[in-house]
């Protein structure tokens, strides 16, 4: 996938009806706990991101409007973890929140300046202006985020990070 960083950007940072236009979105039945009413109507989501191709699913709420909002905040996080672009600008140095609509930008950039790098927390760390073990406590506040980043050391070969 061939995705710059000003549209990386532009789509964590789209609004929800801005990321729904770029995506094709699939409604369907699902199973599971919620009765009839998840059985019968199609309330689970499935968004297809057309310029990246990455795709989430959502069937958590038995209401198709809240299974879409989850599906496209599941959806920016996942381009947050996949799409990497270089050279990478740093973050900001303080992290904000993962309930903060700028987390998955945030995200982004974060693993762009890991990435480019070479996966290095001290180098990485020393840049953000934080310790090795402050960056490694923002990475496990996001298990996904924390994961993304030891698939990445481990096939670098470097060590496992614990949260």
């Amino acid at each position: 996938m061939n995705i710059t960083r000003r549209d990386r950007d532009r789509f964590l940072s789209d609004s929800d009806e801005e990321l729904a236009a770029a995506c094709t979105l699939d409604f369907f039945k699902s199973t599971g706990r919620g009765g009839q009413k998840r059985n019968k109507t199609s309330s689970a989501v499935r968004l297809i991101h057309r310029p990246t191709g990455l795709s989430v699913t959502d069937c958590s709420e038995r209401s198709q409007h809240r299974n879409r909002a989850a599906a496209l905040a599941k959806l920016r996080l996942l381009i947050a973890r996949e799409v990497r672009c270089h050279p990478a600008e740093a973050p900001e140095p303080v992290a904000c929140g993962l309930s903060n609509p700028r987390y998955p930008l945030w995200c982004a950039r974060l693993l762009d300046c890991l990435a480019e790098r070479q996966w290095d927390l001290e180098c990485t760390a020393g840049l953000l202006g934080c310790s090795r073990s402050q960056l490694t406590k923002l990475l496990a506040r996001d298990g996904a985020l924390l994961e993304k980043v030891n698939a990445e050391r481990l096939a670098a070969g470097l060590g496992f990070l614990h949260g």
